[in-house]
């Protein structure tokens, strides 16, 4: 007898599972393009908002260092910047100042640049007077009392200072901040070592000029004696004339 033939049930292929997909969120979406085109809008005024923010914090400085009259935020800074910078916490204002006004000038090509530039260089100027300042006072060191400290060059002053003083002595520590300072201010006005020589022989010459006499104006007896009047031009015309009618009857009688 043949056998009988068992079939098999048919196995069914499971179906592909179907992939949700995320929702968007359109939130999240909108909030990136409004902040990507609002860079876009302000990316041409970027240097004129960093300089409004930093006229303005200058303006609190001066108001808390110079005129002791900025409210608690001015108290606080003129502390700070006193018990860091010494007397040289007077000039931090100013050097605000400065740098908001290179932002202001800086060109649209070269932003990053320019303010790198004259950032680093009033860090140099900042450093090169503190560091004179303090050996002016006297190069007390950092351990001093605080009242000492802010009758120098405050704490920086006092660190970058006095090591360097026992170093090079006063003088040659003094050299060295000249030289950072003179580096700084270079810097920060983009100027050549070269352009300042000029400067300054121009500024000699225009100085000697100052300083020497006019020339005299000449005396009307010398002055008359110097033009020919008409009668010795009118002699000098005949013994012109006179000289060719001599040569000529010289040759004559030959």
């Amino acid at each position: 007898m043949a056998k009988a033939r068992t079939r098999r049930p048919a196995t069914r292929r499971a179906a592909p599972a179907r992939t949700r997909r995320a929702p968007t969120k359109s939130g999240a979406t909108r909030t990136t393009k409004v902040g990507q085109s609002s860079r876009k809008a302000l990316s041409p005024h970027k240097g004129d908002i960093q300089g409004v923010f930093l006229v303005l914090f200058a303006m609190v400085l001066a108001l808390g260092i110079w005129f002791e009259d900025g409210g608690r935020l001015g108290a606080f800074m003129a502390l700070l910047f006193g018990n860091l910078f010494g007397y040289g916490a007077y000039a931090v204002p100013l050097l605000v100042a400065g740098l908001a006004l290179a932002l202001f000038w800086r060109p649209a090509a070269k932003d990053d640049m320019v303010a790198g530039r004259v950032t680093i260089g009033l860090l140099a100027v900042l450093v090169g007077g503190l560091g004179l300042l303090h050996l002016a006072r006297g190069a007390p060191p950092a351990d001093s009392a605080p009242a000492v400290l802010q009758d120098s060059g405050g704490l920086v002053g006092a660190i970058i200072a006095a090591p360097l003083a026992r170093l090079l002595s006063s003088w040659g520590a003094g050299l060295l901040f000249a030289g950072v300072l003179f580096l700084g201010t270079l810097i920060s006005t983009r100027t050549s070592v070269a352009a300042v020589g000029r400067g300054v022989a121009s500024m000699g010459r225009v100085a000697g000029s100052a300083l020497t006499a006019p020339p005299r104006p000449p005396s009307p007896t010398a002055a008359s004696r110097a033009t020919p009047g008409p009668r010795s031009s009118a002699r000098s015309g005949r013994r012109r004339r006179s000289r060719p009618a001599a040569r000529r009857s010289s040759r004559r009688a030959r």
